[in-house]
């Protein structure tokens, strides 16, 4: 090996080794600062530009670029040049920025995936410190109510007049962190073969889900549950041991029924989205845009035009008669479904385009290792999510799902003692 090429290799190791340790900083910024100050916010977009500038510099020194990269390239050039030519908002700098929002996630997943490949202990660390950080917040907030929040200064989160209990993080973004660090760890441990960790774990996250109100991470859990255990228990208990435990899920739906409102309100809010009339904005956004895919069949109205943060006084929110709604006037809730933004504006083909950046994703993940079991989790999970949210576009749901993603990823289930069954569908 020549001297440049040791010079070439230690130059990369360098970058690679400080880039690790700077975004582990962005990282952790984008959560604990804007609780402290407004203006942080603008963490989350320098550590997209950050992410953007070093796997820049790393396809120069390397001098070829990825698969993956050059699919999400040429994904932002279609969704910009598509706008440009097609769409509603004729400003070309915000169709540039809200084309590379809607590509966010898996910018993140494949510059953070490639970063961390060999080890992610700081990661792993700053994701455990993170959990007991959200756990103090959110039992504080379900202890102290707005008491909670006033001592430290967090303004509180209110659905239906009812206190929603986050603590110092978002209720459904911590629904969404419990709910993926839940499944890492719940995988290890079903995995090592261990008998009642498991069950200790799922009624122990369902017990802190249901304090965040999510709806959603709620229902994943059961879902998740029977995903890993359904053939164990068939094996264990047979038929009749199934029936019982599908009596005990009827008792449970039924006292969730009458002693709360959670099934009425998931009923009212299915109802709710073939009413563009109903108060349910994600059922008002998912109705407009599958309107939007059909009527400007098959690429929709364009960048920054429906459901993303630039499209307030967009023109296609007048063409469909809901400008004067608060919701639109004000920008409240229509982020709240990532598939509506998708279909919104870019149609079909864009719908389509998502579906294969995200069979690519997973396919990526097969080929790491990733059990079957937990794929299939992590599938389910991304489709309630795209959506119930804006998994894609927002910064923090996004780093949140891709810091799991690579966690698991890294953790070799293969040494475990189950293993898991080779040929099984996904």
């Amino acid at each position: 090996m020549g001297y440049d090429q040791k010079v070439y290799l230690s130059l990369r190791s360098d970058i690679d080794s400080l880039a690790s340790k700077i975004f582990i900083f962005l990282i952790a910024g984008s959560f604990i600062l804007p609780i402290i100050f407004s203006w942080a916010s603008i963490v989350d977009e320098l550590l997209i530009l950050s992410l953007l500038v070093y796997s820049s510099f790393k396809l120069i020194l390397k001098g070829t670029i990825g698969r993956p990269f050059f699919s999400l390239v040429l994904v932002f050039l279609y969704f910009v040049l598509i706008s440009i030519f097609f769409g509603y908002n004729k400003s070309i700098v915000q169709v540039i920025v809200q084309s590379i929002i809607h590509i966010k996630f898996f910018i993140l997943f494949y510059v953070l995936v490639n970063l961390y490949k060999k080890g992610c202990s700081l990661l792993y660390k700053l994701t455990n410190a993170f959990f007991y950080f959200t756990l103090f917040g959110l039992l504080g907030s379900f202890l102290f109510r707005e008491n909670f929040y006033s001592f430290f200064g967090i303004l509180p989160e209110y659905r239906n007049d009812e206190l929603r209990h986050g603590g110092f993080v978002k209720s459904n973004f911590l629904a969404v962190f419990y709910y993926l660090y839940f499944l890492f760890h719940f995988a290890k441990l079903y995995y090592q073969g261990r008998k009642y960790k498991p069950v200790i774990l799922l009624v122990t996250y369902t017990i802190l889900l249901f304090i965040t109100g999510s709806r959603a991470a709620i229902i994943l859990m059961p879902v998740t549950f029977v995903l890993f255990y359904f053939k164990y228990l068939v094996s264990k208990i047979g038929v009749d041991g199934l029936k019982l435990i599908a009596i005990g899920g009827v008792l449970f739906i039924l006292s969730l029924y009458f002693y709360t409102d959670f099934i009425e309100k998931t009923f009212t809010n299915i109802n709710d989205i073939f009413d563009l009339n109903s108060h349910y904005i994600r059922g008002i956004m998912i109705h407009l845009s599958v309107l939007i895919a059909l009527d400007y069949f098959p690429i929709g109205t364009g960048s920054g035009t429906f459901g993303t943060v630039f499209s307030q006084d967009s023109d296609v929110y007048e063409i469909y008669g809901v400008a004067h709604r608060s919701y639109f006037r004000d920008m409240e809730g229509i982020y709240d479904s990532n598939i509506s933004s998708i279909l919104g504006e870019f149609g079909f083909i864009g719908l389509f385009i998502l579906i294969v950046l995200s069979y690519n994703l997973f396919r990526f993940l097969r080929r790491k290792g990733v059990p079957n079991k937990v794929l299939l989790s992590l599938k389910i999970f991304l489709i309630f999510y795209l959506c119930t949210r804006s998994i894609l576009m927002n910064t923090t749901l996004a780093l949140i799902s891709v810091i799991i993603f690579i966690l698991i990823i890294n953790e070799n289930f293969t040494n475990f003692k189950c293993v898991p069954e080779q040929g099984e569908e996904v």
